[in-house]
């Protein structure tokens, strides 16, 4: 059994032909093409960024549509695409989504050590790309959450290099951009890496305040947005909340079942070729997002409780914040032999 694992292994680490190359092609090919063909300003989520853009541009507060729900560092950001025709827009985003997507995956291939030109990396990115519902979906939609995507390997990838400014940076610049990765702040508490938590903390702030100046209502952020999220009372917004407090009502849970139930539910596979019941339509497939979360924030609290002892160790070994790194990365062996071969020039 092991000499077929081995086998199997040391298959998908051999460089890729150049077919699985092309098939790998034609498949991003087609998903862009695809978004390009259907959307109009690169997809409903960006339509949104960039709709905000246009209006701060004429004058306008880009907090009067409800459901631009961005810092206003996002605004600036948007505003060079506010100029672009829509047509080409609906070209270039999801070739820039799809670019960042592409990009989370060299970096969590570097991260483990796999070569970029294997049969692993060309067939997992295929996989991804044809077999992986959200994929597809963030291309079509021009989700920026695609920058979070790329930012949030990139940044680990730093973390195992010790690079903490650096990371930091990464972090900072993608959570001005949209605030999902606000929690990893919380990496560089733990690892008391104060002048690294400058930057994920200082890069947004800064970029907000001084873009917030530029809008006619400067706190709109705090004055709309905020009170806006806190209520989740809109109709648009819910069909597409896909955290278990949002989704279980909807199926008549009640509220003070909603938390036991929230983590007992099996994964819905993230598959487009299979169809489920009553959640085909784009309206409800919060439901199936809402059960994928679920299941990965159980496997990563498995993960973490097994790492645990071993990233202690190599914390020990390796330095302060190193061993946080080596749970989160789930590199255990980073005070081993991944830093002996560092030390021989080769950080993988």
């Amino acid at each position: 059994m092991s000499d077929r694992k081995s086998d199997i292994s040391g298959w998908l680490v051999r460089p890729a032909s150049w077919h699985l190359w092309v098939v790998l092609a034609a498949v991003l090919g087609a998903v862009v093409a695809r978004t390009a063909r259907l959307t109009s300003d690169g997809g409903m989520d960006n339509a949104i960024v960039v709709r905000a853009a246009r209006v701060w541009l004429a004058g306008g507060s880009p907090y009067d549509d409800p459901h631009f729900l961005y810092l206003s560092s996002a605004v600036v950001a948007a505003a060079p695409w506010a100029a672009v025709p829509r047509g080409v827009l609906s070209v270039l985003v999801p070739v820039l989504v799809a670019g960042c997507l592409v990009g989370g995956w060299v970096c969590a291939l570097r991260l483990h050590g796999v070569a970029l030109r294997s049969r692993f990396a060309a067939l997992g990115l295929i996989g991804l790309a044809a077999g992986f519902a959200l994929f597809a979906d963030l291309v079509l939609l021009g989700n920026w959450t695609a920058t979070a995507a790329l930012a949030l390997p990139l940044a680990v990838l730093l973390l195992g290099r010790g690079r903490w400014l650096a990371a930091g940076l990464v972090l900072g610049a993608a959570v001005a951009l949209k605030p999902l990765l606000a929690p990893m702040g919380l990496l560089f508490v733990f690892a008391r890496r104060w002048r690294g938590l400058a930057w994920p903390a200082g890069v947004p702030a800064a970029a907000s305040a001084g873009a917030a100046l530029l809008l006619p209502d400067p706190a709109g952020f705090l004055t709309r947005t905020l009170p806006f999220l806190l209520r989740g009372d809109d109709g648009f917004v819910r069909l597409y909340e896909a955290s278990p407090l949002a989704v279980l009502p909807r199926v008549g849970v009640p509220a003070v079942w909603t938390a036991l139930l929230a983590f007992g539910m099996a994964l819905v596979p993230q598959l487009p070729g299979v169809t489920w019941p009553y959640l085909e339509a784009g309206e409800r497939r919060a439901f199936r997002d809402a059960v994928t979360l679920c299941v990965l924030a159980v496997t990563l609290a498995a993960h973490c409780r097994r790492s645990a002892g071993r990233g202690n160790d190599v914390g020990h070994s390796a330095g302060p914040g190193r061993g946080l790194v080596a749970v989160v990365s789930g590199t255990g062996d980073y005070a081993g032999g991944r830093q002996q071969g560092a030390s021989r020039g080769n950080p993988f």
